[in-house]
């Protein structure tokens, strides 16, 4: 994985949104306020070709939301 970003839910601070960056190993967390509309995650991962071919990162957003069902 090169890049991700994105904005994340947490279900422990549920009425703020955090955004959340990934640059080579470094990491950032950060509270950007309330939310603005519904609530929800949206990622956008950049990587080498074949990144998730034993889908790996399919499966772990799957249980992330039967969890929260």
């Amino acid at each position: 994985m090169f890049r991700a970003k994105g904005v994340l839910y947490c279900i422990d601070i549920p009425d703020t949104r955090i955004v959340f960056q990934k640059v080579g190993s470094r990491l950032e967390f950060r509270h950007d306020g309330p939310w603005r509309g519904t609530p929800e995650t949206r990622l956008v991962i950049i990587g080498e070709d074949g990144l998730d071919q034993d889908g790996f990162l399919q499966k772990q957003m799957e249980q992330s939301l039967a969890a929260r069902s």
